[in-house]
């Protein structure tokens, strides 16, 4: 029984590596059970990494239709005509079927971050109440190597099973970053983002189904940087700007917020969409949020004035941080002006004498440097850039003064002579943002 034990041991391990020399009479059992170990942790791996594969590759699970409840009574902005006539065709598809005609097949959505456009995506397919499937590029190529074009049409395919099924044979994809893929840089070339456009052109390209209708629409905050091949006609051919909100429609956003969030009661429509000029509908929502996490931190159960004008300065000062140059960018603009205008200056005093600014308050600093070198009749030094540069920082710091007290203005509806009065009082500009607000009670 031993012998025969042996021998079918034998055999396994000369399977395994025949290139061993063995012998029927001793065999080494420890060796035998790390081949043995070995064998099986590789057989366990391939088998973990075959079940994540199927897992992800299941268009079933990995995507399902969203629910969408936005019509157009919901959008406070204005529609597009070219959003109209497109709901109006996926609503009836018949005549435009019967003729031949063309229908859209991809709309790109482009505009400012926070301005709309997934919530513009949402109203099209509510108002054609169809399957709506949501995504973002960057999903496509954070899966598994190699998979990113089954992913892709994995997507197509069951958006086309949803709108087979549907009774409007119609199927709505929204693709959101699209310029996270969209983009083909020979400078630095990605052979994933590369299959994934040509996967995305070939599955547009094969629409012309009469059985449904599958839309594309997408959306980027930068247009400029797409591939040629993805905007031209018959792919994403309508390209749509969604606009900062106008008054009218930041009075809809804000009157919104109003009916969701508990605020006193001298907290009107009126008081803040002044203040709320040049914000997007993500800045108005964080804005209702910032009030609200400062009316906790005063022990308050409600938003008021004062929570409303110190949380409209902390976004606005986010936005100013926001806008700050990194050095690589400042030293980029810095050597194009020192080559083009100013040559012999040192390029590193000036991005150490910039640092915390913007490209535009970059420009102010060299411009006034050049009045102030035309007034004295002499070369522009880095002396006089770095003395410029603290006079623009001291006037940025005096202008987010002054902007406390217009924010405060506008929310108390305080006069604006007293204002004027307030900005030529040197005292006053000194207060804190919290001694502004008691000033503003007491008027």
């Amino acid at each position: 029984m031993n012998r025969k034990i042996n021998a079918l041991l034998l055999a396994f391990l000369m399977s395994v590596q025949p290139t061993m020399s063995y012998s029927s009479d001793k065999i080494d059992y420890e060796m035998m059970l790390s081949v043995i170990v070995s064998v099986s942790s590789t057989i366990i791996s391939a088998c973990i990494i075959v079940f994540i594969s199927k897992i992800m590759m299941r268009p079933d699970e990995k995507f399902k239709p969203i629910s969408v409840k936005e019509r157009l009574k919901d959008y406070a902005g204005k529609i597009p005509k070219s959003v109209i006539d497109l709901i109006k065709q996926l609503k009836n598809l018949t005549p435009y079927q019967e003729i031949n005609a063309s229908i859209t097949k991809g709309i790109l959505l482009h505009g400012d971050p926070g301005c709309g456009k997934t919530h513009l995506a949402r109203v099209i397919a509510g108002e054609v109440d169809c399957p709506f499937f949501e995504t973002n590029a960057p999903s496509f190529s954070q899966n598994l190597v190699g998979n990113a074009r089954t992913i892709v049409e994995n997507l197509f395919i069951t958006a086309r099973k949803a709108a087979q099924k549907h009774a409007s044979k119609t199927a709505i994809i929204f693709i959101d970053e699209l310029d996270s893929i969209g983009s083909r840089d020979a400078n630095n070339p990605s052979m994933t983002n590369t299959e994934i456009i040509n996967t995305l052109l070939r599955e547009m390209d094969g629409f012309d189904n009469k059985k449904e209708h599958i839309v594309v629409i997408a959306a980027t905050n930068h247009i400029d940087s797409l591939d040629s091949a993805l905007i031209r006609a018959g792919r994403f051919d309508q390209k749509i700007y969604i606009p900062i909100p106008s008054k009218k429609a930041r009075v809809k956003i804000i009157d919104y917020y109003l009916q969701q969030c508990p605020h006193e009661d001298d907290i009107t429509v009126t008081s803040l969409v002044s203040v709320t000029k040049g914000m997007t509908p993500a800045d108005i929502k964080e804005l209702f949020n910032e009030a609200g996490v400062r009316a906790i931190d005063d022990s308050k159960k409600r938003r008021d004035k004062k929570c409303f004008v110190l949380a409209c300065y902390d976004i606005q000062k986010s936005k100013q941080q926001q806008q700050i140059a990194p050095r690589y960018k400042r030293e980029k603009y810095i050597r194009s002006i020192i080559t083009t205008r100013i040559p012999g200056l040192s390029i590193e005093d000036c991005c150490k004498s910039t640092k915390g600014m913007s490209l535009n308050n970059v420009d102010q600093t060299f411009t006034r440097a050049c009045q102030e070198a035309q007034k004295s009749g002499t070369v522009i030094s880095s002396a006089m850039i770095i003395e410029a540069s603290c006079a623009v920082k001291r006037e940025m710091k005096k202008n987010n003064k002054i902007n406390k007290i217009k924010i405060a203005q506008k929310i108390y509806q305080i006069d604006k002579q007293k204002v004027k009065r307030w900005k030529e009082d040197k005292d006053l500009l000194q207060l804190t943002s919290a001694m502004i607000m008691d000033e503003c009670k007491q008027l």
